[in-house]
This record gives structure tokens, C-alpha cells and sequence, in this order.
């Protein structure tokens, strides 16, 4: 289903050029809206096997198979590390393990909630 509807979506089958761009969200570990926590201030906390047989599968399958253009990080920490601001996340895997050449934007303000929630800086 992911590989359709991302490559429809984008055009993937024509051939020619990108006609949309699919976003892949919200990267990563992100399963809850606020209830019964806060998705601003949660902090998911992963252990490496559930993080790559529960959360990666998907998001890898989006990105290297079926090429989406962005990925949108969530608003959550996993492991104490915002999502946004993760450069093991960002850069380790998305980059550096699975060559993707895409871009990545944040969920509405997530990008502010690196510093004002989690107080995190790297």
C-alpha cells in the first residue's frame, strides 16, 4: 500500500519528474496524540529491537522502497533525544544507512520544542 500510494502520489511510475511530494510521518517511535501524555513533552523510550521490528519497518519501506521526498520528525523525544534533533535519526539512519536523499521538515513546531520542551542542545 506505502509503495503505491507514495509512488503514485510523486509520479514514481512515469518516469519523467516528481509530480508531488509524499511525506513519511511522524519520524520516529511516535504513537500517541496527546493522550494519555502530552505528544510535546513525550519521551519515548525504545530498546533497539523494538525500534527497528516496530517503528523502522515502516518508515524504511516509505523511504528506500518507495522513495517518498520528505519525512516530517515528531514532536517526541525517544531515548531523551528529540526527534527533530536527533542526529543519530536524521543523519545515522536516514542518511548514512539508507542513502536517502530526501529532505526532512518538523511537525508544525517541533523544531522550537527542541530547546522550549525537552531543553535539549546538542
Amino acid at each position: 500500500l506505502t509503495y503505491n500510494f507514495v509512488g503514485g502520489a510523486q509520479g514514481n511510475f512515469s518516469g519523467s519528474y516528481l509530480l508531488a511530494a509524499a511525506c513519511c510521518k511522524h519520524y520516529a517511535a511516535y504513537d500517541l496524540e496527546s493522550e494519555p501524555e502530552s505528544r510535546v513533552t513525550f519521551n519515548a523510550q525504545v530498546d533497539s529491537r523494538n525500534m527497528w521490528e516496530t517503528y523502522m519497518v515502516n518508515f524504511r519501506y516509505c523511504v528506500v522502497e518507495a522513495q517518498a521526498a520528505h519525512v516530517m520528525c515528531s514532536y517526541n523525544a525517544v531515548n531523551g533525544v528529540p526527534s527533530c534533533g536527533n542526529p543519530d535519526l536524521l543523519n545515522g539512519i536516514l542518511r548514512d544507512q539508507w542513502k536517502w536523499p530526501g529532505f526532512v521538515v518538523t511537525d508544525y513546531d517541533a523544531w522550537a520544542q527542541i530547546y522550549e520542551t525537552h531543553k535539549f542542545c546538542p
